[in-house]
C-alpha cells in the first residue's frame, strides 16, 4: 500500500517483484488502489489514501499492511483516520521513512503494535531477493507464536552493510555488493529495559512541528535514524527542533541508526557524536549507535511498544534485545 510517495506507480518493475518476493516467503500479496496512484506528489489523494488504509483495516482477510516506498505525504492522512476504528480491527503496519508519522500516531492513539521495518520497494524488491537478515528479522517479531507469546529476539549485528544505489527499473536488476561493517558504539554506557518508540530524525521534526507525536518520550527506548540522502545543514536543523520540544528528557535510553553518510566518508562519526550530544543530553540511560534499522540495509523490525533491553558496557559491542511485543492485530 502506498501511504506517502508515487514511486511504485512509477517503478511497476521494481514494485512487481516485492510482490513476487513476498510470494516466494510463502505470503498472498494483494496490491491495494494506491500502489498504482500518482498525482505528481503523493500516490493519490489524502483522503483516498486513509480510505484504503481503513478498508484495509476492516478486512478480515488482511493480516498486514507492507507500506510500499515512504517519500512524503504520509502526515496528511492522519486527520483522516479515525483511531477508534482502527483499534477496533488491530492489523499489523510496517513501514518506514515517511510512513513512521502514521506508525507513530497510530501507536501513541490507540496502544497498537506497529512495526518501524522493511518497505515493498527498497527491501522486498531488491534483485536478489530481500537480504536473509532483513527477512529473519522482520519475521520474527510480525509472526505470531503459538506457544503464547514470542521468545526473547535478540537484534544481533548483522557485520555488513550495503551503500550501494541503483536507479529503480533502471539499472536495479543487479544484486548489490555488501561491505564489511561493524559499526556499533556506545556512546554512553549503561543498561536499560523499556519499550520502544522508533522514527526517522526528519519525519519526527516534521510530526513535531504539526502537532501530531507527545511532548514527552520519558521512560522509553528511543530509536532514530535518519535518511541516506539527507543534508547536515538540514540534519542539524530537524535535531534542533527536537531538542526545543524536550521530546527525548527522561528517555530510558536512545539507539541511533547506521548513518549511511558516515559508511560513505560524507560525515565523521565524531562530527555526529558531538553534534547529537546535545540531543540526548536529557537521555537518563545509555546511548548505543550503529544499529541497524530505518535508511539502511539490511536492518532489524522494530515493533513500538514492544520492550527492549540494551546493555552497553565499557569496550564491549553494544547488545539489544527485544523481550517482549504487545497485541498487534491479525499478523500471524
Amino acid at each position: 500500500m502506498s501511504l506517502s510517495g508515487p514511486l511504485a506507480a512509477r517503478c511497476p518493475g521494481r514494485t512487481g517483484r516485492a510482490m513476487a518476493e513476498l510470494a516466494a516467503h510463502g505470503l498472498v500479496p494483494d496490491r491495494c488502489p494506491t500502489t498504482w496512484a500518482d498525482d505528481g506528489r503523493t500516490a493519490g489523494p489524502r483522503e483516498a489514501r486513509a480510505a484504503a488504509l481503513t478498508a484495509a483495516f476492516r478486512d478480515s482477510e488482511v493480516r498486514a499492511v507492507v507500506g510500499t516506498v515512504g517519500g512524503s505525504g504520509a502526515r496528511d492522512v492522519v486527520a483522516h483516520l479515525d483511531p477508534a476504528e482502527l483499534a477496533a480491527h488491530p492489523t499489523a503496519l510496517m513501514g518506514y521513512s515517511d510512513l513512521g508519522s502514521i506508525l507513530l500516531w497510530l501507536h501513541e492513539h490507540t496502544g497498537l503494535t506497529t512495526f518501524y521495518g522493511p518497505a515493498a520497494l527498497p527491501q522486498f524488491g531488491e534483485a536478489g531477493g530481500c537480504d536473509p537478515y532483513t527477512w529473519r528479522h522482520a519475521w520474527s517479531v510480525l509472526a505470531d507464536d503459538p506457544s503464547g507469546g514470542p521468545a526473547p529476539v535478540e537484534l544481533a549485528p548483522a557485520g555488513y552493510v550495503v551503500v550501494e544505489y541503483r536507479e529503480w527499473d533502471v539499472a536495479d536488476d543487479v544484486a548489490r555488493r555488501p561491505l564489511a561493517w561493524a559499526g556499533r558504539r556506545a556512546w554512553r554506557t549503561g543498561s536499560a529495559t523499556a519499550p520502544v518508540v522508533a522514527a526517522n530524525i526528519a519525519t519526527l521534526a516534521g510530526d513535531l512541528r504539526a502537532g501530531i507525536v507527545p511532548r514527552s518520550w520519558a521512560g522509553r527506548a528511543v530509536f532514530l535514524e535518519e535518511s541516506d540522502t539527507a543534508r547536515w545543514e538540514d540534519f542539524c536543523a530537524h535535531l534542533d527542533v527536537i531538542e526545543r520540544a524536550n521530546l527525548l528528557d527522561g528517555a530510558a535510553c536512545v539507539v541511533f541508526g547506521v548513518f549511511p553518510h558516515l559508511v560513505t566518508g560524507q560525515w565523521q562519526e565524531e562530527q555526529v557524536r558531538d553534534r547529537l550530544s546535545r540531543t540526548v543530553r536529557g537521555c537518563a540511560g545509555p546511548v548505543v549507535s550503529g544499529v541497524e534499522f530505518g535508511h539502511t540495509d539490511p536492518m532489524v523490525t522494530l515493533p513500538l511498544g514492544a520492550t527492549a533491553e540494551i546493555r552497553a558496557v565499557a569496550g564491549e559491542e553494544p547488545r539489544l534485545w527485544l523481550t517482549a511485543r504487545t497485541a498487534g492485530g491479525r499478523h500471524g
